[in-house]
């Protein structure tokens, strides 16, 4: 029997040629994968870094701005002697609950005042702030029922109370409150020549018609006439209008005596209303403290409330010829010194900066952003002085990497409707 034979045949395998062909086209294709994959990762990290830069600069101008719109709510009558006086010198108060003994330095106690962060204020001088940035203080009051104007008050037995209240309208008040004066009430008494004094209202006895559910509170039947009002602000329990008269302990009525003999009253309201914040930029985030409330030499009293803020820079609004319109000219830097009812506005610039830093330089970005403040062009970031109101963006915080964050800057002017209004 014979067999047939398949013929053999040759196996071959792929040539060295092909082989090369194909790893090129393979090399080719990741290269191409890979230029598309870091395309799209870097546009993704625009994007979120961005958006996280639109985000963080939005909340904090709108804090910011919320803040500024309070400042010298209900302070502002009588030609603002309450700032024009009290300005000039300290401020004495007691929060036993908070920061103990507060005293607020000269030149301090101001609707809206600004500080460079190279020379804080006593009272807000903490380690860390970011420099060429500015610091910021906010003053309002926070009464419902104050119309802005002072009472005046004297010989006062200290501490326990200021009797004889002027019936200032220079009417029988059978239906008027003293002021719309309430117990639970933050007062401040202005003094020309001695310290103002903050303090906390827990009586009123005397003082004309009480408002509606004033006298269950614990005070005593009032008098037709408001001249011999008296108004307790003793250390201890009393009877808080603004918590449905329940006894509390007052915090306020501790530290030093009450120094003359007369002065203005003024009501700052309740304490969970009363606005005094100061604002600043520290390891890149904007930060807040409440000097009434907290010791703001210290760092942890600073809360923060945006992170990625690298620069805040403001300016006066102040009608320097009092014709109600802040002129182009009247935009400024230089803190007033009285007629602080002629602060009708202030203009202020926030940059937020994209955390995603970026591998190569951003050839557009520019130390000195402008805004209204500061409208000269300057890109030189060697580390030269910048000018006061120039934003700086080459500080310690960024370090030698700052022009390789993309920054995003946001600007507003606020209208002090309060100081209008003191007119």
């Amino acid at each position: 029997m014979r067999f047939l034979r398949r013929p053999a045949h040759r196996i071959h395998g792929f040539s060295l040629v092909e082989l090369m062909v194909a790893m090129m086209i393979g090399l080719i294709t990741v290269v191409v994968i890979m230029q598309a994959m870091s395309a799209t990762e870097a546009q993704r990290r625009q994007t979120t870094g961005s958006n996280s830069a639109e985000s963080s600069g939005s909340i904090a101008l709108q804090t910011i701005q919320r803040s500024i719109m309070g400042a010298g709510d209900g302070m502002t009558g009588d030609q603002n002697t309450i700032f024009n006086t009290c300005y000039g010198q300290t401020v004495n108060a007691s929060n036993t609950a908070g920061p103990g003994n507060i005293t607020l330095p000269v030149n301090s106690f101001a609707p809206f005042r600004i500080w460079d962060a190279a020379t804080p204020p006593a009272h807000l001088n903490a380690a860390g702030f970011d420099a060429n940035t500015d610091i910021i203080q906010i003053i309002g009051g926070g009464s419902q029922f104050f119309m802005g104007r002072g009472l005046t008050v004297g010989a006062w037995t200290e501490p326990t109370d200021f009797p004889n209240v002027n019936a200032a309208l220079g009417v029988d008040r059978t239906w008027f409150p003293v002021a719309g004066l309430h117990s639970g009430d933050l007062v401040i008494v202005v003094q020309p020549t001695f310290p103002c004094r903050i303090s906390q209202i827990t009586s009123l006895t005397n003082q004309g018609a009480n408002v509606a559910g004033e006298a269950a509170c614990g005070n005593t039947v009032p008098l037709t006439v408001a001249t011999a009002a008296r108004i307790g602000h003793a250390a201890g329990n009393f009877n808080n209008f603004y918590n449905n008269c329940q006894q509390e302990t007052s915090v306020w009525n501790g530290g030093n005596a009450f120094a003359g003999t007369s002065g203005l009253l003024y009501s700052l309201g309740n304490p969970e209303r009363f606005t005094m914040k100061a604002f600043a930029i520290r390891n890149g985030q904007l930060t807040g403290c409440a000097p009434l409330f907290q010791n703001c030499t210290q760092a942890a009293s600073w809360q923060v409330f945006s992170d990625g803020i690298v620069s805040l820079k403001t300016e006066y609004g102040f009608d320097a010829d009092a014709d109600q319109m802040v002129a182009a000219g009247e935009w400024t830097r230089a803190t007033p010194t009285t007629n602080w009812d002629r602060l009708k506005a202030v203009r202020l610039v926030l940059v937020a900066r994209n955390k995603e830093m970026e591998r190569d330089v951003i050839p557009t970005a520019d130390c000195a952003p402008l805004w209204s403040g500061f409208n000269t062009p300057d890109i030189d970031c060697s580390g030269g002085a910048p000018a006061a109101n120039q934003v700086f963006l080459a500080n310690g915080n960024d370090g030698a990497n700052w022009n390789r964050y993309r920054y995003k800057v946001f600007e507003t002017t606020v209208s002090l409707r309060n100081m209008f209004w003191s007119n």
